[in-house]
């Protein structure tokens, strides 16, 4: 099953080589990538369509024959909240539209959202509705400080 989810980050990679970055870093907002060396990493405002609002990068990566897929908006200064779920929700668009060729059962979505700091209101506002809907499935979303790996998000989660 590696092989196959290899295969398919090498055709994502190929067929989207011009939104293809090597890191997720906005205005001194980084998302750590340390120990995920099989991974392609994509622009997410790069592959929306129409003008619509898209997160900042959607990150796929091998992790223990799984592809997870991590759909990612950092934040340097305020969040709003109403404007973050938009853009997660086009990147779940997006990210579902890759993968229609790829087994649910191997694949999992993580949405994170890294701000330099979090303000109590904009906590309180995302914990009222702490997901995304998509498709009939609710998706978690995590927000957490600028700076932190994806490695130790994803084991926090485990």
């Amino acid at each position: 099953m590696e092989g196959a989810i290899r295969a398919f980050m090498g055709a994502v990679a190929d067929r989207h080589a011009a939104c293809v970055v090597d890191r997720c870093e906005e205005q001194g907002c980084v998302l750590g990538l340390r120990n995920l060396r099989e991974r392609v990493i994509l622009k997410g405002e790069r592959m929306a369509v129409g003008g619509e609002q898209a997160c900042d990068y959607l990150v796929f990566a091998l992790r223990s024959a799984r592809l997870v897929v991590a759909i990612i908006e950092l934040r340097s200064g305020t969040v709003d909240v109403s404007a973050v779920r938009e853009k997660l929700t086009n990147g779940t668009r997006i990210a579902q539209t890759l993968l229609a060729d790829c087994p649910r059962d191997r694949v999992r979505l993580c949405h994170v959202v890294l701000a330099q700091s979090w303000r109590a209101p904009e906590l309180r506002l995302l914990s009222k509705r702490p997901f995304i809907e998509h498709r009939g499935e609710r998706h978690p979303i995590y927000p957490r400080r600028c700076g932190q790996h994806l490695v130790d998000i994803l084991a926090a989660l485990s």
